[in-house]
């Protein structure tokens, strides 16, 4: 009997589309709003609102699951009964979490689809794989200025755009499978900093708090790992940190010019902040003195 209640699969599926129609409605329409309050006056609907029947089909699942969790604790090992039970508990739980994945799946669709009409442009953020992780406010430094931007995380990128007129003007995406993330301590100028070493570009960014930093590192850091887990190769692939030695961020925390007296002189452009091999422990903990006195950290 269990399998035949994926069939709630659908209903789950569409539950908040229904229910945001609905109170859409409501709020927008006084005879709709009306007409819910007579029937709920309805001897027969038990003074149940529409809401409450639009739940109840979401609401069985677990309950039965929890029923059946009360047999079995409550069933002798011994008893006749008790392999068919647990038997049973088993199957409904698949049953839940198939509806659970399902829901969550649609759940992630609608996210991507709302934001996507949130950009100008063409951008696309539609696909089976794709899936949505947060989004929120960072402030990126550049080598000419500082930047508040939106950040958005999904399971293989981050992308960042600017927000103009109540519209995101895409700016970048950032590839999740070659790059890290390197900490980077407070100073007088600067809190909350942090890094995002791509393949072939570095960026800077702080938080306006310690525990946003913190819960957009792990956040970001946890994506990566899975990407990595699933193909090790990845590693190899990426990059050291370089930032321009004339932008904002290194007159700010860079290292002065003795610190490279009598060394081979390198570009304008770029120079090499982070000489730390790509496969390292990325936390600024984890470097020696030496590096972090380089660059400009310690």
């Amino acid at each position: 009997m269990a399998p035949m209640f994926k069939l709630y699969t659908e209903y789950a599926r569409n539950y908040l589309t229904a229910l945001n129609t609905l109170n859409t409605l409501v709020d927008k329409n006084l005879k709709f709003r009306e007409f819910l309050e007579l029937s709920q006056r309805i001897e027969d609907n038990n003074n149940l609102s529409i809401h409450a029947f639009l739940i109840a089909p979401i609401q069985r699942l677990p309950r039965i699951i929890l029923l059946l969790n009360d047999l079995k604790i409550h069933t002798p090992t011994n008893h006749v009964d008790y392999v068919n039970i647990e038997l049973a508990f088993e199957q409904f739980q698949q049953v839940t979490d198939h509806v659970n994945d399902s829901v969550r799946a649609a759940e992630n669709s609608i996210k991507l689809i709302e934001l996507q009409k949130r950009f100008s442009g063409r951008i696309n953020f539609l696909g089976p794989a794709k899936k949505f992780i947060r989004e929120g406010i960072l402030h990126k430094i550049t080598s000419r200025l500082e930047r508040t931007c939106w950040f958005f995380l999904f399971n293989d990128e981050l992308v960042y755009a600017y927000e103009i007129m109540g519209y995101y003007h895409h700016k970048g995406s950032i590839p999740l499978n070659t790059s890290w993330i390197r900490d980077i301590e407070d100073t007088a100028n600067w809190k909350n900093l942090f890094q995002i070493v791509g393949e072939k570009k570095t960026y800077t960014v702080y938080a306006e708090s310690r525990m946003l930093k913190d819960q957009w590192m792990k956040d970001i850091n946890k994506q990566i790992s899975i990407l990595v887990e699933i193909d090790p190769t990845f590693i190899g692939r990426r990059s050291k940190v370089k930032m321009r030695r004339r932008g904002m961020f290194w007159r700010l925390i860079g290292p002065g010019p003795e610190a490279f007296a009598g060394e081979k002189k390198q570009t304008e452009e770029e120079w090499l902040i982070a000489d730390i091999p790509p496969q390292a422990p990325i936390s600024t903990s984890n470097r020696t003195s030496a590096q972090l006195r380089r660059s400009g950290i310690a």
